[in-house]
Order: structure tokens, then sequence, then C-alpha cells
């Protein structure tokens, strides 16, 4: 028996697998309600108790990168208020963290998600015909997004680029401006590819024409927190009381790879990563080409993130200025961009077969005879 501590608008991927002990009651607390108090905890242990006995409990949070210490709380709690021994608890989720009680689900690495299925080798531009030097997409402006877009702006980047920040619905109206671009540069925000879009709307845009660039700059979900954050919104917050709050605030601290990286991949684009440190690390450890002949990557050992953020750039800049005719020519480009989709569709087989073996063993505890 399958039992939710919450209503969830999706059906999980690996639901099936619950079915296979239909003699264990299992319960599962998505971490997508709607309407929250905003006291994480607090909600979702009160959620949890309703649940009465269960033989397990899966915390589910498959296309995200819960904070860690957020989610141990919320095991703790549940262990005292519910009764359920740790052994019984395992949390489900997107990051690249896995332990005994933490499994990574390859949620967006699959090349057949909705999102990535136009993106195929007959589809996408041919290397030779594009003529856009860099795309650069940052739908939510989160600090780290603008921080580097105005790198961009600044070291004239933009002309013969696909960049976009600050193009979503949501934040049409709250305040971001103020709080993450410079004075000098407010009147250039929002940047503009399609217009203004919706998170939905995004996935079907443009589409074949963002593989018309050579370098993806991805702008990932994941980043370390605003600098002096708590102080800045403060006295933000005292001098402008009425303003609504930027969604750009929220975005994870994690490793966390999301279909931002897939999409560069899938694109045929050599990718620059903006995002936490040890991304490039992750993605050579998969065995990747990272073009290292092409581009420095150092910036995925620099702890400082505005330090990183520059790095970054420096980068950027360094590729743009050597224009289209030299990634025209770059010897076997093609194998190696292909040899990079060949290992992302391998990697997603491997690692979706490994989370699927470890909520099995979760639910049999060991004793994988499922």
């Amino acid at each position: 028996m399958i039992l939710y501590a919450v209503d969830d608008p999706v059906k999980i991927p690996y639901y099936d697998i619950l079915n296979e002990v239909p003699h264990l009651t299992v319960g599962v607390c998505p971490l997508r309600a709607v309407g929250y108090d905003g006291n994480f905890i607090k909600f979702y242990t009160e959620k949890l108790q309703t649940l009465g006995p269960v033989d397990r409990l899966i915390i589910d949070d498959y296309t995200e990168a819960m904070p860690l210490y957020m989610i141990h709380q919320l095991i703790d709690n549940a262990v005292v208020t519910c009764n359920i021994p740790r052994n019984n608890i395992v949390f489900v989720n997107a990051g690249e963290h896995s332990s005994k009680y933490i499994i990574s689900y390859p949620t967006f690495y699959s090349l057949t998600d909705f999102r990535l299925l136009k993106y195929q080798q007959d589809t996408v531009i041919p290397w030779q015909q594009r003529d856009k030097l860099l795309i650069s997409l940052c739908r939510r402006p989160t600090w780290f997004r603008v921080a580097l877009t105005e790198e961009l702006i600044r070291r004239r980047l933009i002309n013969d680029s696909i960049v976009s920040c600050g193009s979503d619905t949501e934040s049409e109206f709250d305040c971001w401006k103020e709080l993450f671009v410079s004075s000098d540069l407010r009147d250039q925000f929002p940047l503009l590819v399609d217009g203004l879009v919706s998170r939905g709307q995004e996935a079907y845009l443009n589409e074949i024409g963002f593989s018309r660039a050579f370098v993806n700059v991805v702008n990932e979900t994941s980043h370390n927190p605003w600098a002096n954050q708590n102080t800045r919104l403060r006295i933000y917050r005292d001098a402008n009381p009425n303003d609504r709050w930027p969604s750009g605030l929220h975005h994870w601290r994690r490793l966390f790879v999301t279909e931002k990286t897939i999409k560069a991949v899938a694109m045929r684009q050599i990718p620059i990563f903006n995002t936490v440190r040890h991304h490039v690390k992750l993605m050579r450890a998969m065995e990747l080409d990272m073009f290292d002949d092409i581009v420095d990557h150092s910036y995925d050992e620099i702890a400082d993130p505005v330090q990183r953020i520059q790095a970054v750039a420096d980068q950027v800049e360094k590729l743009y200025k050597r224009g289209p005719e030299y990634f025209r020519n770059i010897p076997n480009i093609q194998a190696r961009l292909e040899h990079n989709v060949a290992c992302i569709d391998h990697q997603y087989k491997i690692r979706l077969q490994d989370a699927e073996h470890k909520i099995r063993e979760f639910l049999n505890h060991g004793h994988v005879t499922l």
C-alpha cells in the first residue's frame, strides 16, 4: 500500500517499484506542496504525522536538490514524532550527493525528456552553419546570473550572441533589478530573446534556433548565496517596505545537474559553467570531453563565488574574441560533441539502474529479491 503525506500533482517516476512490495505500507512525502506557511520542517512534520504507521518512508524531491540539513531535520522529527526507525526512511532527490539514506535520482540526465527530444544529431544546426558565438539564457534573474550577464554587457560580448536575463514573467514586477543590477546598467535589463516568458513556455520557444551558438554559457540552478544577503535585504526592505520580493533570491547551493547542462550537450555545444565549484570536475568524472584544449576551466576550483564569476567571464571573453572561423576549424569537433551525447546517455542508464536498485534495496532492507 502506498500512502501520500501530501497531494502530489505528478507521478513519481519510480512509482511502479513501490507497487512491487504489496506487503509493505510505504509512505511517500513529496516536497512539492503548494501554500505551506513557510515553516518547512513544521509543515511537513505535521503532514507525516497524519500518515499513521508505515513500514517505509520515502521523502521525495526527484526534481530538486533540497539543502540536506533541512532534510536531516525533517527526518529527525519523523523518527521522534512518528516513531519511524531511521533505517526505514530515505530521501530521493535529483542532487548529486548519495549515501545510505540519500538516493540520487538522474531526473535531468535523460535525453528523451520532452525538453531535449528536439535536439538530435540531424535536427540541431550543423556546426559549420552556426552563426552565433555564445548562448547564455537566464530566465529567472538570480544574483549570479545577473552578475555574469553584466560582465557580458560590459565586455561587449552581446552582439554575436543569444543572451537573455530576467525574461521570467513572474519576476516582471518584483525588485530584482534594484537588488541585483548595477545602477548604470538597469536600463539594459531585462535582456530578452523571445520576450517575457513563463516557466511553462520556456521549454517550447526558439528551440532549434538555440543550437546556432558554438559555446553555451550554462547558468545552472545552483550557486553560492549572495554575499551579505541578509544585511542587504534588511536594508532594502527598510527603505522599500512595499516592494515585492524577487523570486531570484531562491536557488539551490548543492552540486546539481539539471536540463541546463544536458541541453548544452544535446545541442552539441562547448560548455562553460556558471554554478557551484566542482561541476566541471563531476563532468570529467563522467568522462565527458570538457574541451580543455579550448577552455580553461580552472574557475571550477575557485572558492570565492565573485572571483569564480569573473574567471568564467574571462573565459567567455577569450572564446568570443576568437571569432566563428576558429570554432569552425576545430579538428574532430563533431566526433567530440557526439562523444558527449553518448556519454550522457550512458550515464543516465547506469545512474537510473543504480537509483532503482537502491530504492529496491531500501524497501527490502538489503535483500534485493524484488
